[in-house]
């Protein structure tokens, strides 16, 4: 385990319980906001869900039930 993993079990290990669950529930928005990051700064994928969007205002869409795959 490095030294800096070390340090934060330890700092971890004081806190109350309530405090850790609130730290975890940071961490998790840490990451989503990551993954979204990522995702906005793909610029392919930020246009392929801009035409996404272009396409159901304009009713290009099929019904849920005409794409599924019954045999899965």
């Amino acid at each position: 385990m490095s030294a800096i993993k070390r340090q934060a079990k330890a700092v971890i290990d004081e806190l109350l319980d309530e405090v850790v669950h609130s730290l975890l529930d940071f961490m998790e928005k840490l990451q989503e906001w990551e993954a979204t990051r990522e995702i906005l700064e793909d610029e392919e994928f930020s246009a392929e869900i801009e035409q996404g969007v272009r396409d159901v205002k304009a009713g290009r869409t099929v019904e849920w039930r005409k794409v599924k795959r019954t045999n899965v």
